[in-house]
């Protein structure tokens, strides 16, 4: 080989070494929800601390929850043994060769990227490209007098004769793909349009029927204080709509497919909760439920709900809270409030606070138990037990306890189960003072929309979070890994139902 041939392999091999890297586009959305894009030729991270190339502050994602790299002119997506797992196109993966246009999404739920390699604009030809380089040039270059002429001419018509037919070939398999493409586009936005319509027309029908339960609320409470039986009519028919409005409702759901068979069955029961409290399944955040989860792992990390159950069956709490919510009109699911309050400990005495003390299985202060007919009993101020106490009368105090849950319901918490929780735990003046500042509606009143707007105790959240996945247990606790049964079965008020 001569030298200017040795030359020309080294110029040749030092281009190679020069070419820079595949790259990859990174879309994705910010913090403050703008639309963001990168592109990248070296490896980078994905995550939430600040050093991570891509930063997405979410409480799914992980300190550095993946890494993105190139091997073998190709890009790979690799785990960082994140919390929630890292998911390509709809599957966890630990490492996964990224191939194409592909959704990332940190944590199942979590915010997604969007990677996009891209694609060599010229492949590489596996017979020797110097030949064929040297034909392009020798007859579709700009010099061609070493060619025959003729020869030239001919090559090049028939070039192009193929290439047309080619061309027109791809046409129309460009403008088929095109016409498929725009009747699928078509198709996915009428369904789009329609389920949005239909989520909308459902929104309304649970919010109309979030205002017929207060107002249904309020007329008992009437009644309750006036004894006045010809509201009762009134009621009635007012509750016969309320039926009505659910049964459309629970039609909407159904078409909507928001209950379809892809989805988890712990997932439909914390839907289900949600319902049964008052809330709009439909408005739920994907992180309410994912945090619900969370708690859910707490309960199932120790015995003490077992144990509180127990305890609540041997005094026979079930089925006297039962009776005192279904008198107020109540969900039955507010009898875990008093698992989170005392264990239903009858003897339960709480610290000594300005208020006074809180006493019983629904740690009334004096005041409140006062003004819900309780009487406190002569030690109401020392940090003691006292038969004369009312507080400690299971019967007495879960009455009361249902008749102060009715109010802050029908209130300033406008039928929201879970606001409802909020104030039992922080006072209702606490968490009144917020809600007042929030429009007064069912539809802007919930427990997502406090928590965005104003900072809550964690004491709060956390009140509120454990009652809420105490209660999803309770709907079907064996598929939690539980060895009892719904507690508001028949007959399951008795200890032997749930004896470990």
């Amino acid at each position: 080989m001569d030298n200017r041939s040795k030359d020309n392999k080294r110029d040749q091999q030092h281009i190679e070494k020069q070419r820079p890297a595949y790259a990859i586009t990174v879309f994705y959305y910010d913090a403050s929800a703008s639309a963001q894009t990168a592109e990248f030729s070296q490896p980078f991270h994905i995550g939430r601390d600040q050093d991570c190339e891509i930063q997405l502050r979410h409480k799914l994602v992980s300190r550095r929850h993946a890494r993105i790299y190139q091997k073998d002119r190709k890009w790979y997506v690799r785990d960082s043994s994140s919390t929630n797992g890292t998911y390509l196109d709809g599957e966890r993966v630990n490492q996964a060769c990224i191939k194409q246009r592909s959704e990332l999404m940190l944590g199942a739920n979590g915010p997604s990227v969007w990677l996009e390699p891209t694609v060599e604009s010229i492949e590489q030809v596996e017979s020797d490209p110097q030949s064929v380089t040297m034909f392009v040039n020798r007859y579709f270059g700009e010099k061609t007098e070493n060619a025959n002429t003729e020869q030239v001419e001919l090559i090049q018509q028939a070039f192009n004769r193929v290439a047309k037919r080619r061309t027109n070939k791809y046409r129309f398999a460009l403008f088929a793909v095109l016409l498929l493409l725009g009747t699928i586009a078509g198709l996915y936005f009428y369904q789009q349009s329609k389920m949005e319509k239909l989520y909308a027309l459902a929104t309304e029908i649970f919010y109309s029927m979030k205002g017929l339960e207060l107002q249904l609320a309020n007329q008992e409470r009437r009644i309750l204080e006036t004894g006045n039986q010809e509201m009762r009519v009134e009621a009635d028919k007012k509750r016969q709509e309320l039926a009505k409005l659910t049964t459309v409702y629970e039609q909407y759901l159904s078409q909507a497919g928001l209950f379809n068979s892809n989805m988890s069955e712990e997932d439909q029961l914390i839907y289900r909760v949600a319902r049964i409290f008052g809330e709009c399944e439909l408005n739920m955040p994907d992180s309410f439920r994912e945090e619900v989860k969370i708690y859910i792992q707490k309960w199932q990390s120790n015995s003490s709900l077992k144990r509180a159950i127990q305890r609540a069956a041997s005094y026979d709490f079930i089925e006297t809270t039962q009776r005192a919510m279904r008198k107020h009109d109540l969900p039955l699911q507010f009898f875990y409030l008093g698992i989170q309050e005392s264990r239903f400990q009858i003897d339960a005495i709480g610290p000594e606070t300005r208020h006074g003390i809180a006493k019983g299985p629904w740690q009334f202060i004096p005041s409140t138990a006062k003004r819900y007919g309780l009487e406190p009993g002569p030690l109401q101020d020392v940090r003691e037990f006292d038969d004369l106490d009312d507080r400690f009368d299971i019967n007495k105090s879960t009455h009361a306890a249902a008749f102060y849950l009715k109010d802050i319901y029908s209130t300033e918490a406008q039928a929201s189960g879970l606001l409802v929780m909020a104030s039992y735990n922080w006072g209702e003046h606490n968490i009144g003072r917020l809600l007042r500042k929030m429009p007064e509606n069912p539809r802007e009143r919930n427990f997502w929309n406090l928590i965005n707007r104003f900072k809550i105790p964690d004491e709060t959240y956390n009140y509120v979070l454990y009652i809420f996945a105490a209660a999803v247990i309770g709907e079907n606790p064996r598929l939690f890994g539980f060895d009892f049964d719904n507690p508001f079965m028949a007959n399951v008020g008795r200890t032997e139902k749930i004896a470990g």
